[in-house]
């Protein structure tokens, strides 16, 4: 369950805004003063969504407005960009340790709890399969 995927958050001048919504663009609009984009890699997405899908199952989700909630640690710098020299926030986000280790053992508790399966029956020496088709068949067994 270790996942740690970054987004970029930039600062939105009235012109940017101008430049996205081009003649759409409405100046009585509230638009946002920051956006970016979360980029999760397709290889961490499963343990991200196993991290999800135990969590729920611990006893550490927290209320917030009377939902629960699965806590993601976030952690962030502000940096320039090389290519426009804007100002971003650029911000990684990952497990909450406490969150994640309550989700490992909920884990290990349902894999404990899963039996596994019944061992195949031994197959029947090829001799003795031979015998059954013949008497089966009324033949005789050649070996």
């Amino acid at each position: 369950m270790n996942f740690k995927f970054f987004a970029n958050v930039f600062k939105n001048t009235v012109e940017d805004h101008k430049q996205t919504y081009g003649e759409n663009y409405d100046p009585g609009k509230n638009y946002p003063g920051f956006t970016g984009v979360i980029e999760i890699p397709k290889s961490q997405l499963q343990e991200h969504v196993t991290y999800y899908h135990y969590s729920c199952q611990t006893e550490l989700k927290r209320n917030y407005l009377n939902e629960e909630v699965v806590p993601i640690r976030i952690n962030g710098w502000a940096k320039q960009s090389e290519t426009t020299g804007k100002t971003y926030l650029s911000l990684q986000f990952e497990p909450d340790y406490k969150t994640m280790k309550a989700a490992e053992e909920a884990q290990r508790a349902e894999a404990a709890s899963v039996a596994p399966p019944a061992p195949a029956p031994a197959p029947a020496p090829v001799d003795q399969a031979a015998q059954s088709l013949a008497a089966a068949t009324g033949g005789d067994v050649l070996f």
